[in-house]
């Protein structure tokens, strides 16, 4: 099993979560094009679905990433989700004129999990969920960015409180933003 010290290049991880309607969509968007910071063009929870521990064997491996894919439609084709319901909502669509979805090729998604898989985890018998929702993000960044060599964040936005437990756990120096409505 590794372990964070084991590894120091890994990003840490920045979460946004809103305590009822307080722009956390908004501010995801903020936060997307900084050259640091990696996010999914999606929010919801996800980290949860991630068996705590996944075998490194290769078979093994793809299972995962294939449940990964079937559970997350929406962060592969962001017309399936909240995103893609486009008019009326904060950021329904993305692009130059905000009229275009994200579609990520799956098997593009696939070869590149799995050269990150190989160059971090080579030698490893197992990998935590903590470090595959990593590879996930870096899988995004590398297919539509290149090498994440400057990847010092991961911010995710999983819109519920249900998974902090967890994340707390396994990102213990992770950044929390609350976000709250004014109620006045």
């Amino acid at each position: 099993h590794i372990t964070m010290k084991d590894i120091t290049e890994f990003p840490n991880l920045i979460i946004i979560n809103s305590f009822g309607r307080g722009g956390s969509i908004f501010f995801q968007s903020l936060f997307d094009g900084h050259p640091n910071i990696t996010t999914l063009p999606s929010f919801g929870s996800i980290y949860s679905d991630i068996s705590e521990e996944i075998i490194a064997e290769q078979n093994i491996f793809n299972k995962e990433v294939e449940k990964f894919i079937s559970k997350n439609q929406n962060i592969f084709d962001t017309s399936r989700g909240f995103l893609g319901k486009g008019k009326g909502y904060t950021s329904g669509l993305f692009g130059q004129n905000a009229n275009e979805h994200i579609v990520t090729d799956i098997n593009i998604f696939k070869k590149k999990i799995n050269e990150l898989k190989t160059r971090y985890f080579n030698d490893k018998k197992s990998i935590s969920r903590k470090f595959f929702f990593i590879l996930v993000h870096l899988s995004f960044y590398e297919i539509y960015f290149g090498k994440c060599n400057n990847i010092k964040y991961l911010l995710y936005h999983p819109h519920n409180f249900f998974e902090l437990r967890y994340l707390i756990k396994d990102f213990p120096d992770l950044y929390f933003i609350g976000m709250s409505r004014n109620p006045l």
